[in-house]
């Protein structure tokens, strides 16, 4: 049964992301695009103590130049408080070299064993994500990027796959007497094609993910072959589970970057909104964010990537030095209209409950650079998300990067 469920899965998988890359090429139809136009904002020196004397605070919701070979934007190198040709400066928040960029390799998994311990309702997740280098992006792909609403002609273009899964379940306590008193048992195997814009102060990116939820998702055989592993009981109830049913999620996403370097000692500060948009019979939602990095070098990365539904980043990151650091808070707000994990099926009757319209993440976290290597932990907070739940989820997040 399971070796069944594996090969129906690679079946699922392959047309998934064939069917996604089709769609992303149609997606080149020109579209107008919206600027909201350049803003900077810079701390003044005047009347303030030395300390705080050399604090520049800039953002752009542009960046310089037109695309160039591959994904790549011809950009001069600028230094946050220079000029355009100024060299950049080895700092927490410039210095990057434009000429290094490469392919990044990502693998994710989120599990709620790593501090919440509750082992129910989004119980794990793991995915593996690959975002190409500018220069690997295929030229087309800058086409379907300039045709796309709200991408701004400037920036540097990326493209990016992954593969992934999600598994849900109710608690063990709401199964008791073999009734289902919870969420639904559901899982959610997908495949997903990004593209992301990003002109180092502001970064678009579009998401269309294609996948399956139900039986044919694998779930109840990962968690089943997982608990055997660490020799938890199984969990009783995916007979239960969603029925079968494709899925399709659009996702987009624009956020910006405002940055703060201090001098003495070459620290920086970066506080970094977002807002998105979710479309789809997985998952609709509006959502609202923010999160304030402090290290080493907060310019390098936009956030670890997480897997949605989440305050997430990107794969992609460039240090200054082999050894860097950061450790940052973000918190965001969802107006949920849809999640098929708590729904029920779109087109048949299932399981359902209730849902919270409103579902907000508390995120606490710390990334370290080695080399070519990131490792990135987050502690998540998140609201309950039905009406019955008697608390909120707490779960861990652990990423880790290659630059190859």
């Amino acid at each position: 049964m399971i070796a069944s469920h594996a090969v129906l899965n690679g079946t699922i998988m392959s047309a998934a992301l064939g069917a996604i890359v089709g769609a992303t090429v149609f997606a080149g139809a020109a579209v107008p695009s919206l600027d909201f136009g350049p803003v900077e904002i810079h701390g003044s020196r005047s009347g303030i103590p030395a300390v705080l004397a050399s604090l520049t605070m800039a953002f752009n919701g542009h960046g310089e130049g037109g695309l160039g070979s591959g994904g790549r934007s011809n950009m001069a190198p600028t230094a946050i408080s220079g000029t355009e040709n100024e060299a950049p400066k080895r700092t927490a928040t410039a210095g990057e070299d434009p000429s290094d960029d490469r392919g990044t390799l990502s693998i994710q998994l989120e599990n709620d064993k790593f501090g919440g311990g509750t082992d129910q309702h989004y119980t794990n997740g793991m995915r593996a994500s690959y975002l190409f280098s500018s220069d690997d992006t295929p030229l087309f792909v800058g086409d379907i990027a300039r045709g796309l609403p709200f991408v701004p002609d400037e920036g540097v273009v990326r493209v990016g796959v992954s593969v992934g899964q999600s598994i849900f379940t109710p608690g063990r306590k709401e199964t008791n007497g073999g009734e289902n008193q919870g969420r639904p048992f559901a899982g959610w195997l997908y495949g997903g094609v990004q593209i992301t814009n990003d002109t180092g102060k502001q970064l678009d990116t579009f998401e269309l993910q294609l996948g399956v939820v139900g039986p044919s998702s694998g779930a109840a055989e990962t968690q089943t072959w997982f608990h055997d592993t660490i020799g938890v009981r199984p969990f009783d109830g995916w007979d239960s589970q969603l029925n079968d049913e494709l899925g399709a999620v659009l996702s987009y996403e624009r956020k910006w970057r405002f940055i703060s370097e201090f001098h003495p000692g070459g620290l920086g500060v970066a506080l970094e909104p977002s807002v998105g948009l979710t479309l789809g019979n997985i998952h609709t939602y509006a959502s609202a964010s923010a999160t304030v990095k402090l290290g080493s070098d907060v310019s390098s990365d936009w956030g670890a990537p997480r897997i949605r539904t989440a305050l997430s980043g990107t794969g992609y990151f460039k240090p200054v030095h082999d050894f860097e650091w950061y450790v940052f808070a973000g918190l965001e707000g969802r107006a949920v209209a849809r999640n098929i994990f708590l729904d029920g099926n779109s087109f048949e009757d299932s399981h359902s409950v209730d849902k919270h319209n409103f579902v907000a993440d508390l995120q606490l976290g710390a990334s370290v650079t080695l080399g070519d290597a990131r490792l990135t932990y987050t502690q998540v907070f998140r609201t309950t998300e039905y009406v019955g739940q008697k608390s909120g989820d707490v779960f861990g997040a652990l990423s880790l990067s290659w630059r190859i």
